[in-house]
């Protein structure tokens, strides 16, 4: 498992599908399997994996652009409210 799939599979146990027990309850009442690292890992192949990685990698530059960006804008004090 490479850098990019590890950071990726640990991210929902992080995320509302799991912390937030309102959210979870709804996956469970569905009856849809919950988004773990563990699904993950077995739901989708190496070559898929690799795939996705490539495309980051790609989009990448633009997004951490587009951060920097928005980072260093100043917000008007009348959204503060």
């Amino acid at each position: 498992m490479n850098a990019f799939v590890a950071s990726e599979v640990d991210r929902p146990a992080a995320s509302g599908w799991r912390s937030c027990a309102p959210i979870a309850a709804l996956v469970r009442d569905r009856r849809l399997p919950a988004i773990t690292r563990e699904y993950l890992l077995s739901e989708f192949s190496p070559d898929e994996w690799q795939r996705v990685s490539r495309k980051q990698r790609r989009h990448r530059p633009a997004t951490s652009a587009q951060h920097r960006g928005i980072g260093s804008a100043r917000i008007a004090p009348t959204l503060l409210v």
